[in-house]
């Protein structure tokens, strides 16, 4: 089967691979020609199904080659692709810390942005204390938005801001 497949972390993919032969009775070869992964040889009487599992600790593209022979040598093919997206990774929300100095009412901008090194990993940011106003966004990394803030009276003003993944990680800042 040709799939997608995303993981939250490094662990085994599993899938069946079956051949058939339309000469009943026929005793039939199932093998592995390419790619990575445990699959010995079996030998059976149509159908031959086998269980194939590799391990996948990094996105990419994982191709394999699955050989049929009968009893009477004819040989067939098949290839299974899977592209797979490993998400071992928490997201990174970083937001500057500093000090401003305004002669009166001023507004405050700063910018925050999260990021995710994972492949194709999307990033919700979002601003989950403090006062002003603040996008939601999700998307791909990176993600970006400016805080806006209408300060009025001397302070020290706290902001935590938030990053999550696809995958449920997290990464605050303050």
């Amino acid at each position: 089967p040709d799939s997608t497949k995303r993981i939250c972390q490094a662990d085994t993919i599993r899938f069946t691979v079956c051949a058939t032969d339309g000469d009943f009775g026929d005793s039939i070869t199932l093998e592995k020609c390419s790619g990575n992964g445990s699959f010995p040889a079996k030998k059976g009487v149509t159908p031959v199904c086998q269980d194939y599992k590799f391990y996948a600790d990094t996105c990419g593209t994982y191709k394999f080659c699955f050989k049929a022979t009968d009893q009477c040598g004819k040989v067939a093919y098949d290839t299974a692709v899977y592209k797979v997206e490993v998400h071992k990774n928490a997201p990174v929300v970083t937001a500057p810390d500093g000090a401003k100095f305004f002669c009166g009412p001023d507004t405050l901008k700063f910018q925050v942005c999260a990021t995710d090194v994972d492949c194709t990993d999307s990033v919700k940011l979002e601003k989950i204390s403090g006062v002003g106003t603040f996008c939601v966004k999700t998307g791909p990394s990176p993600v970006c938005c400016t805080l806006k803030a209408v300060v009025d009276t001397s302070g020290t003003y706290k902001f935590v801001f938030k990053a999550t993944d696809e995958c449920g990680k997290i990464d605050l800042d303050t």
